[in-house]
């Protein structure tokens, strides 16, 4: 018993053996030789895979990441799962505008680089192509080093080094009074003499004037540039200034001018529209809540411009005349009635019984010693304002709601898409119709700051352009616009601070003031900044404020 207790002490039995019979001893070989079969076929099929260099079964699938439409339209559960990138989460204006060109530029290079990149690609493991060449497999790297291969597989050296295109960024103003084309291009890698060619190109129905505009540099072209309005076709005077090229074309024909004047001089959303689209609902533009039940709405009417009482006192030239009855009932106002919505310039008068108490919000105090009180959707976004009448009825809540806080929503039309810039152009535009000025200081509802200095400069123009890079703006377009000069108010200035910088550029003392949403006043500055891009450096400032442009409709 001790001896065995000393055995297992060491954990092993020294004296043991096994003994394998005839059935085992036949297994035992059997599994052997699978086992080199198998290690015998692994190494045939490496060698295999080595002479043609690469893993069949390993290529690269290139996915190609879905790029949103920004207009697109989006329902609240995708709006909700959709994050908002990292370069957008901005707090001022300022940062707004310098994360813009970064974030388009970067946005940009990985969507060409990923159309350049095809469908199929080199796997990550599979080794270089220079050891496939022949001076590499003979022992000579000496040789590689000399011959070159061509940068691009299928394509030859020389092909490879010539540009595709010209850098071009450019914008084209048409001035109708002088009935001429004024282009300012901006070319980017190449030296500031260089010589440059222009050309008009006929368009298929005319073969002697166009709207194309081609850029050229001995064998490297532009693209096909729009111009805002027809041109005669051929060669054109090209000039080059100091860090841009000119160019001053004339026009040719301008019914299309005219045509396009009429057709974008309607109002937005106004109530022969909205008759006509018959809207179900009106929901938030911010998150697709519903804020309006249209369905009960029978009638749109359009209202007097906000000056109307203005226009009565002129007309009133004697202290005798009577004022007509219907004008004096609606002297504090006109209000919409059970079934009915009254049609501003930059909003619409919803009844108490039409709007949807359960997605809005009231602010308890009325702003700037009115009446008026700011109603917000449940996302935060402010939507407009409201107001309590006094009825023989009782008490009446007036909903003020904005244009462009809410889209009108039908079944059986597709609503139309009209631009931010557009709405705030329209109400520029209303004071310039009844108070003969131009010049504008723009501050954000919630803290009654100013924000912007704004000169309605040209309030209808049609440009053609071609930005560096895009963010909120598309990339080119041929649009109608306003060209303004502005300048951004840092938020570091007081009110006390304002008058001094008014007087500081002529006529801003006696600009007329509008009021928006802090995030529409940074919506704003961001497309003005945007705009101002598209100039040459040289021509973006005048008289000590920036040069841009507003989209209208």
């Amino acid at each position: 018993m001790l001896d065995l207790l000393g055995k297992a002490s060491d954990r092993r039995l020294i004296d043991q053996s096994v003994i394998l019979d005839g059935p085992i001893k036949v297994r035992l070989e059997k599994a052997r030789q699978q086992d080199r079969e198998q290690r015998d076929a692994f190494v045939e099929k490496l060698m295999q895979h080595s002479e043609s260099g690469r893993y069949h079964t390993q290529d690269a699938v290139l996915q190609v990441p879905k790029v949103r439409d920004l207009n697109g339209l989006v329902s609240l559960p995708e709006f909700i799962r959709e994050s908002m990138p990292q370069e957008a989460r901005v707090l001022g204006v300022d940062a707004i505008a310098r994360s813009s060109s970064e974030v388009s530029s970067q946005a940009l290079a990985n969507e060409v680089a990923v159309r350049k990149k095809g469908s199929r690609n080199r796997s990550m493991s599979a080794p270089s192509l220079s050891w496939l060449r022949p001076s590499s497999r003979s022992g000579h790297p000496a040789d590689s080093k000399t011959k070159k291969s061509p940068s691009r597989p299928g394509s030859s050296g020389k092909g490879s080094s010539r540009q595709a295109a010209l850098d071009i960024s450019y914008i084209a103003e048409h001035h109708e009074t002088l009935q001429h084309v004024l282009v300012f291009v901006s070319v980017g890698g190449l030296a500031s003499n260089t010589d440059l060619s222009a050309e008009v190109l006929p368009t298929v129905e005319s073969g002697t004037e166009g709207d194309l505009l081609i850029i050229r540099n001995d064998a490297v072209s532009s693209p096909p540039l729009t111009l805002p309005a027809r041109i005669a076709s051929g060669v054109q005077d090209i000039k080059l200034r100091n860090d841009y090229y000119e160019l001053k074309l004339s026009v040719v024909s301008t019914s299309r001018s005219q045509s396009y004047d009429d057709r974008t001089s309607a109002p937005l959303m106004d109530a022969t529209q909205l008759s006509s689209l018959k809207p179900t609902n009106f929901i938030c533009t911010s998150c697709s809540l519903p804020l309006v039940h249209s369905s009960a709405i029978v009638e749109y009417k359009d209202l007097p411009s906000e000056h109307w009482e203005e226009l009565v006192d002129a007309w009133m030239c004697h202290t005798d005349q009577t004022l007509h009855e219907q004008i004096t009932k609606h002297g504090r106002g006109f209000w919409p009635e059970q079934g009915q919505a009254l049609v501003g310039g930059s909003y619409v008068l919803f009844e108490d019984t039409s709007v949807v108490k359960s997605t809005i919000t009231t602010t308890e105090r009325p702003k700037r010693a009115e009446d008026w009180r700011l109603v917000r959707c449940m996302c935060g976004a402010m939507v407009g304002r409201c107001q309590e009448r006094h009825e023989d009825g009782g008490v009446i809540t007036m909903y003020r709601l904005l244009k462009y806080a809410i889209r009108p929503v039908s079944p059986t039309a597709k609503p139309q898409r009209v631009p931010l810039s557009a709405f705030i152009v329209e109400d520029m535009s209303e004071y310039v119709q009844a108070h003969a000025t131009y010049r504008f200081v723009i501050s954000d509802e919630e803290d009654e700051r100013p924000r912007l200095l704004m000169w309605l400069f040209k309030p209808s123009i049609r440009l053609s352009y071609m930005l560096p890079t895009e963010y909120f703006l598309k990339k080119n377009g041929s649009i109608h616009a306003a060209k303004v000069l502005y300048k951004v108010i840092r938020p570091s200035t007081k009110s006390t601070d304002l008058k001094d910088l008014l007087n500081k550029y002529p006529g801003f003392p006696q600009a007329e003031y509008l009021f928006y949403p802090l995030d529409i006043c940074r919506r704003l500055a961001g497309l003005l900044r945007e705009s101002t891009r598209s100039y040459p450096e040289s021509m973006r400032t005048m008289t000590g404020l920036d040069v841009g442009w507003l989209h209208r409709a």
